[in-house]
């Protein structure tokens, strides 16, 4: 672990993550997030080579079998979803950016001031600490 006080991740336990065999997951080049803004705006006029290109680097499934754009569109957009609450569901952050756990978040009602200046460790931590308890009470019988 890092020195007392540290902000590094491994100091404050988001180093590993809570599934087996997602530890040595590499954190995507880019938030799922991203993709997610992009899709919301129609794709944005992106070409599909472009669109695919964005998809892999958010570590998100290309859909197959979706000749038509809508269509296409539309099963991205619900992969992307799926993956980013797999995610979190796993535990896995460090496959996490801050930006993909405040989206996550927020799609579940919560309410938080947010604004994006990278991916600093205490704001990750605080964001991965609100989705589990999000997780915990949610597997709770009502």
């Amino acid at each position: 672990a890092g020195a007392k006080g540290s902000t590094a991740p491994a100091a404050m336990g988001l180093s590993g993550d809570s599934a087996p065999g997602l530890a040595a997951a590499p954190l995507p080049r880019r938030a799922v997030a991203e993709l997610l803004d992009v899709l919301a705006d129609n794709g944005r006029g992106l070409r599909l080579h472009a669109l695919r290109r964005l998809s892999e680097e958010c570590g998100v499934v290309w859909p197959r079998g979706c000749p038509e754009r809508p269509r296409l569109l539309e099963e991205l957009a619900r992969g992307a979803r799926d993956n980013l609450d797999e995610r979190v569901r796993q535990g896995a952050w460090s496959r996490l950016h801050v930006r993909d756990l405040a989206v996550w978040l927020q799609g579940r009602g919560c309410e938080f001031t947010f604004s994006l200046g990278g991916d600093q460790p205490a704001c990750k931590e605080h964001l991965a600490r609100m989705a589990k308890e999000v997780l915990a009470r949610a597997a709770r019988p009502v």
